[in-house]
């Protein structure tokens, strides 16, 4: 995909995979992805896991968790966002 003008493109690989709890779906979503800028930087990042809970009893909520995690190889930036479960929220 590319952006206006091609002021960047995006591209990359997903693969996903899933496990099933008596009320809820686990997503997990693999692969790599990458946003490439006019300069030529690179951001390399991947995605967390979906949590889909009270599928069948309850109000359904989803929630991402886990790790998200973006690298600047070129320029050695790197940045974790750790998502955290909200319980009863």
């Amino acid at each position: 995909m590319y952006g206006p003008k091609s002021s960047y493109k995006y591209y990359g690989y997903s693969l996903f995979g899933s496990s099933a709890g008596f009320n809820s779906l686990k997503v997990l979503n693999k692969g790599k992805r990458s946003v490439e800028f006019k300069d030529g930087t690179k951001v390399d990042f991947d995605f967390c896991y979906e949590l889909f809970s009270n599928c069948f009893i309850g109000t359904v909520k989803l929630e991402s968790l886990g790790e998200l995690n973006f690298l600047d190889a070129e320029n050695d930036i790197e940045c974790k966002i750790k998502f955290d479960s909200v319980k009863k929220k």
